[in-house]
């Protein structure tokens, strides 16, 4: 949906589009899965405690994923820049209040010196309301999540939900606890 969504964004705005259609779900699966690490997580709906524990626990496998991702995206498109001829690159991905930007750019930069294109870098996060509103106005698609199948999870699992629910009361009980001491 979200390339069909791109390809009419850009046919609604006269911008040229170029886009790699292959679905590599198995070659993506792969690479996660070898990113995370062993165990594979599942959440549990228990305490407040097990929640934490949970959430404690998968934040570093869900940090290398998307660093994984980033990676292979970014290489990827500093590949594809280097091989047409385009002078420069950047990404989507710096659009996003949600992805980890210090990560992207630092992997960017590697991958421009490697392939001898420049990264053309943009906080572009500056525009997300406004982009918000142009996809609205348009009438396009918005994805809530990211695109992977661990963020879809993340999106409509009840049980994780559950558990950042409860990780995040127990850390602002905390927190609510340790300024009513000081």
């Amino acid at each position: 949906m979200r390339l069909k969504t791109a390809k009419l964004f850009a046919e609604k705005t006269g911008m040229q589009i170029l886009t790699d259609e292959t679905f590599r779900l198995r070659e993506f699966l792969h690479r996660a899965l070898a990113a995370e690490g062993e165990p594979i997580l599942t959440p549990k709906a228990g305490t407040q405690e097990e929640a934490s524990e949970f959430l404690e626990a998968y934040r570093p496998q869900k940090d290398r994923r998307c660093k994984m991702c980033y990676a292979w995206r970014l290489e990827q498109a500093a590949r594809f820049a280097a091989e047409n001829g385009f002078t420069a690159y950047t990404s989507t991905l710096f659009y996003s209040i949600y992805q980890q930007h210090d990560v992207m750019k630092s992997l960017a930069e590697r991958f421009a010196a490697v392939y001898g294109v420049k990264f053309y870098y943009e906080d572009f996060r500056q525009g997300w309301q406004e982009g918000i509103d142009i996809s609205l106005a348009l009438g396009l698609y918005r994805q809530g999540y990211c695109g992977c199948v661990f963020s879809e999870e993340e999106r409509y699992s009840r049980v994780m939900r559950k558990a950042v629910k409860k990780a995040n009361r127990a850390r602002r009980n905390e927190r609510q606890t340790l300024s009513s001491v000081s």
